[in-house]
């Protein structure tokens, strides 16, 4: 937001003017919620969320989750969605949403730095809140997507009305490259694919 890049600045700059710090985050709403970092990334859709969760962190979440009562809220915390065109953005004492977003993007595909699941609610709803989601869900729904965390499984839950919310979550099955060069096998947990901007130049 700061540097008005998408997602954020390809660039380090050592020297650069402080843009936030830990104590601006005293009265975050996410800071009153439970949270654990994962290797994973969303986006939302209308009313679809779509959650992605790298291998790495299959067992993290699993024993942070064993620790938690049944129905405490937790937000994941995320990087940002390559699928996405629009990254929500926040700084202490802002109020309204907000999110940058490339050049020619109609924005219909928010990303964001965390996902929170708050159980015990009458229907499912998607709230934006600061640089992140609110995913809002009955205690049933929010048992399935708790075992699906805990069992590393994918899950699907469809909205109970037509207003309501939804969310996927997948895991991102490793990916192996075979070097035509070198002979060598990579494993990675996803590649990203990057296209160039501009058509490239033509040599006389």
């Amino acid at each position: 937001m700061t540097y008005r890049y998408y997602p954020c600045p390809v660039w380090s700059d050592l020297r650069r003017d402080l843009v936030v710090s830990l104590h601006g985050m005293d009265n975050s709403v996410l800071g009153k919620v439970t949270r654990i970092g994962i290797r994973g990334s969303y986006y939302q859709q209308r009313n679809h969320v779509f959650l992605s969760i790298f291998p790495s962190s299959e067992s993290g979440i699993q024993e942070f989750l064993r620790r938690l009562p049944p129905t405490q809220p937790l937000a994941l915390l995320t990087q940002p969605d390559s699928r996405a065109n629009a990254c929500l953005v926040w700084r202490p004492g802002q109020e309204q949403t907000m999110a940058i977003a490339p050049d020619g993007s109609d924005g219909s595909r928010k990303t964001g730095a965390f996902l929170a699941f708050v159980p015990e609610q009458d229907v499912n709803e998607v709230r934006n809140s600061e640089d992140g989601l609110f995913f809002l869900l009955s205690n049933s729904d929010w048992q399935k997507v708790r075992e699906a965390l805990l069992s590393g499984s994918d899950v699907s839950i469809s909205p109970r009305e037509t207003t309501g919310a939804s969310i996927s979550i997948r895991r991102v099955k490793p990916q192996t490259y075979l070097s035509p060069v070198t002979g060598e096998m990579y494993v990675s947990e996803g590649w990203t694919t990057h296209e160039p901007h501009r058509p490239a130049l033509k040599l006389p």
